[in-house]
């Protein structure tokens, strides 16, 4: 349409739609809509709030109807708010109609200014330009949590009466809510900076769009000051000089938001104090002067959840709603796509939206808005922004397996030099593309690690992703391998073939080596499960047989089994029986160790019958071992040694010395229980011998904590002391914790029965924590048994039964027999202690029963005596010297004398 204006003539004209309209809108469409405020040409028209929106709506040529189809604010609303029947509209329903309007930013800014009822400006400002300008943007309402980084920004605004301009650098990774915070900051504080609150945004990663020029920015931000554009110099420096000049008399927060780096920020800062600044980026700013960086994290879990409630209004099933937040990495981007999701679909639950969420391969694809507003879309400006080097080391680290990784690994992936890829993890870290969970440790947020496989996939060939998993296989491997080497010289159990290449670890002594494994076992376990599926079959069987025994000393059972577990599937796809017996028998070793006597059980009757199948004599051997180990501890002695006898022909047959003195260390505890001492010292001594010539410090370390209980049993405490410290030394020195904890329980029984009350306390407390730290359940029960021991001695039957009953729980869980036994022996002499002689029979005799069971001597020696002193304090001589009787001739056929109780313990009763 064409309008003509004159002065003093009434216009109207007809626009495309059909509708007339008055002078003022026809005036304001010929010009060109003007903000409320803004400086324009000569006679620019100011409009209301209803004449605003009416003119962009015809100007755009839509309908009422047709408007509230594209904005969701309804027909009626529309109505309501062009005839100024609707006076005070929600800025939510401002920002509806701009959007479906596509009015750009100025013309929206005028939009909002104009529904708050923004006054025009004020001609009589001594510079004759208009007054404070206001352009924030919208405060959202749902705003959630962030209460002590808001604390912090305004704490910096209270500095802002000091000499020099304040700034506070907000930086974080796309989608952490950068811009709502320093929104809702500025909107906090805008009372205290009168003459103006400023926003502009950058650019900086806005999708279609180059970075905004710092000459562009300061043109506009003087603008918003209302400076004529004539008055506004060409050159940026001359700008800049004009900005800082128009500060200077003003006190004004100013938000630069979505900056790309720091060069593009400092021409826009002021030079006079009494301003604050707040600055978004997606990359850290130590180059911006004076600023005071804040770094926003992920969102609390709780605020997460009160995120997601606000955003759709859920109520109730807490749980979906708090695995959909973790889900969404507690990014509040992804929270609030999520959350408006479950509110457009009414037949959706949290929980169907936590289970479409659960699959890794569509996640990122769920949280999607119209392509540009997702999830995805926002990282990948991130990643469009990085040169060609950092893009392919973070595309290459998505095909990581683990959760964290180190500078060697990155260059490892991507065939750099490690002062390169240094500096590129570096580099990702300051985008926010990576974190930087400790010094030369890096991890991805789970939804940019998916974004960064998903590029890998896309922008790496098959072969180049298969070639750089293979370069980190092959280091993890030949790293693992040197590691053992360095705590057991003399290990047998190691692959045959190590990847070739120069070691890039420091491995000089045992606590390098040690601290090694333990920082990569994540990773290591993470490569063998994934290794198979990228092309690498033979990976995850290596570190298996290397691992192992690390594992084991260590108690780290779970994490053994995922790796065995992983190996065992290799085997069985390639058919391999020896292979498969082999780590079967180490998956039984994890479960015995760990207490489940059933699946042990299971995992040695299959591999002997594989390794029989196969010939292979050596896992037959290993297997038997196994069984032996089970049977001792469930108290079937003489199947224990059947057992171990038929391992020590094999083992003997092929020369494995190593688990040949684990199997006699093994035989000669079930000699204890059957109280042959002698033949049990000889075991030991044997187990000690070997353990030393091949050098192999664990089994060295139990064998010695055996031959302490062989002297403790033939009443030798002295000596018994000596070889449970050596023990001890030796378990800390290897990093044994599973034999630690056995030498700490030994070592406070010896102490007891030296009378040494406090000591065995805290070998017993020591022994607990380390056991509980490792997972060693029967350390635990021994510790907690030694406790409650101790505890009587002292006279506190109380204690001691606690910790009896803990213990009795304990074993009648993982089903060990002896512990059991030893649990309902020391119950009852607690509660015979306590006064209750008539319940500590009961106790005894199912200890008894037990002893009886597993065939335990000694065990029976100590029960009868239980009983005689319990049927005493019950007044019943006959039957009290009657199990003192039978103690006594258990006593003499084990050659060793009766344990002494303290005089404490007989106080106890009292």
């Amino acid at each position: 349409m064409v309008i003509v204006i004159a002065p003093g003539h009434q216009v109207s004209e007809r626009t495309q739609c059909g509708h007339f309209v008055g002078p003022r809108i026809a005036a304001s469409l010929a010009c060109g809509v003007a903000a409320p405020g803004a400086a324009g040409a000569r006679g620019a028209v100011t409009l209301t709030f209803a004449e605003l929106l009416k003119a962009h709506r015809l100007r755009s040529g839509l309908t009422q109807e047709r408007l509230a189809e594209k904005s969701g604010v309804s027909t009626r609303t529309i109505r309501g708010l062009e005839t100024g029947r609707r006076r005070e509209p929600r800025l939510a329903s401002v920002h509806l109609l701009a959007a479906a309007l596509s009015l750009n930013e100025a013309n929206t800014d005028a939009l909002i200014a104009a529904s708050r009822g923004a006054a025009p400006a004020d001609a009589g400002r001594a510079a004759g330009w208009p007054g404070a300008a206001r352009s924030l943007p919208y405060d959202v309402p749902d705003f959630t949590g962030r209460e002590v980084e808001l604390a912090r920004l305004i704490g910096q605004a209270d500095r802002s009466e000091a000499a020099t301009v304040v700034i506070s650098a907000i930086d974080g990774m796309a989608g952490v809510g950068k811009t709502a915070l320093a929104v809702r900051a500025a909107h906090l504080l805008a009372d205290r900076y009168p003459d103006g609150q400023l926003f502009v945004d950058l650019h900086g990663f806005t999708p279609g769009r180059q970075p905004l020029d710092p000459a562009a920015a300061l043109d506009t931000l003087l603008r918003m000051l209302g400076v004529p554009a004539e008055a506004v110099p060409a050159d940026q420096e001359q700008r800049a000089a004009v900005w800082r000049s128009e500060l200077a008399p003003r006190r004004v927060v100013l938000l630069l938001d979505n900056a790309a780096d720091a060069a593009q920020v400092r021409p826009l800062l002021p030079g006079a104090s009494g301003c604050l600044v707040l600055v978004t980026s997606r990359r850290r700013m130590p180059g911006l002067p004076g600023a005071v960086p804040l770094s926003l994290d992920v969102l609390p879990a709780d605020e997460a959840a009160a995120l997601f409630a606000d955003v759709c209004g859920a109520d109730g099933e807490a749980d979906a709603v708090a695995e959909i937040v973790a889900l969404c990495g507690r990014l509040p981007l992804a929270v609030r796509i999520a959350s408006a999701r479950l509110a457009h679909r009414s037949n959706w639950s949290p929980a169907h939206l936590a289970a479409r969420l659960r699959d890794e391969n569509r996640r990122l694809a769920e949280l999607a808005v119209d392509g540009e507003l997702g999830v995805a879309a926002a990282f990948s400006l991130s990643y469009t922004g990085l040169d060609d080097l950092r893009r392919r080391v973070f595309r290459l680290l998505g095909c990581h397996p683990g959760g964290d990784f180190d500078p060697l690994a990155a260059a490892t992936l991507a065939d750099l030099p490690l002062a390169e890829a240094e500096r590129a993890l570096e580099s990702l870290v300051d985008c926010h593309l990576l974190l930087s969970s400790s010094p030369d440790r890096y991890t991805f947020h789970d939804l940019l690690r998916q974004h960064a496989r998903q590029l890998a996939e896309a922008e790496e060939s098959a072969a180049g992703r298969q070639a750089a998993l293979g370069r980190l296989f092959d280091h993890q491997l030949r790293t693992a391998v040197a590691a053992v080497r360095v705590l057991a010289p003399h290990e047998r159990d190691l692959p045959d073939a190590v990847p070739p290449g120069a070691l890039a670890v420091d491995l000089s002594d045992d606590a390098a080596a040690n601290a090694w494994l333990a920082r990569e076992l994540p990773n290591l376990v993470a490569g063998a499960v994934n290794a198979a599926g990228a092309g690498w079959p033979d990976h995850a069987p290596a570190l298996s047989l290397t691992l192992w025994r690390w594992l084991d000393d260590r108690s780290r059972h779970a994490e053994a089994l995922t790796l065995h577990g992983a190996a065992l599937a290799v085997a069985r796809a390639a058919g391999d029986l020896s292979g498969q017996a082999g780590v079967l028998c180490r998956m039984g070793q994890s479960h015995w160790r760990w207490g489940r006597y059933e699946p042990a059980t299971e995992h040695y009757r299959r591999a002997l019958e594989l390794a029989g199948r196969a010939g292979d004599q050596h896992t037959e051997s290993v297997a038997l071992s196994g069984l032996g180990n089970i049977a001792g501890q469930s108290g079937r002695y003489e199947q224990a040694t059947e057992h171990y006898e038929r391992a020590l022909v094999l083992l003997r047959a092929v020369g494995n010395r190593v688990t040949e003195a684990s199997t006699r260390n093994n035989l000669g505890i079930v000699h204890q229980y059957l109280g042959r001492y002698e033949d049990a010292l000889a075991c030991h001594r044997q187990a000690l011998t070997i353990a030393r010539e091949t050098g192999n410090r664990n089994i060295e370390s139990m064998a010695l904590t055996n031959l302490g209980v062989d002297q403790r049993r033939l009443g030798h405490y002295r000596e018994a002391v000596d070889c449970h410290r050596q023990a001890l030394a030796l378990a800390r020195e290897a990093g044994d914790a599973y034999g630690e904890s056995f030498a700490l329980n030994d070592l406070g029984v010896a102490n007891l029965l030296l009378g040494e009350h406090e000591s065995a306390l805290v070998h017993h407390r020591q022994a607990l924590a380390v056991a509980r730290e490792v997972g060693n359940r029967v350390a635990e029960g021994g510790a907690l048994n030694g406790l409650g021991r101790a505890h009587l001695r002292q006279g506190f039957p109380a204690e001691a039964e606690d910790c009896h009953r803990k213990a009795l729980a304990l074993a009648r869980e993982t089903d060990d027999w002896n512990a059991e036994a030893e649990a309902l022996l020391g119950l009852g002499e607690a509660t015979v202690a306590a006064g209750d002689p008539t319940g500590a029979v009961a106790h005894l005799r199912q200890a008894l029963v037990m002893a009886d069971r597993i065939k335990d001597r000694h065990l029976q020696a100590e029960t009868h005596a239980g009983l005689g002193r319990a049927f005493a304090a019950c007044g019943d001589d006959r039957a009290a010297d009657g199990h003192r009787r039978r103690a006594a001739e258990l006593y003499a056929g084990l050659g060793t004398p009766e344990p002494v109780l303290s005089k404490d313990t007989e106080r106890g009763g009292e």
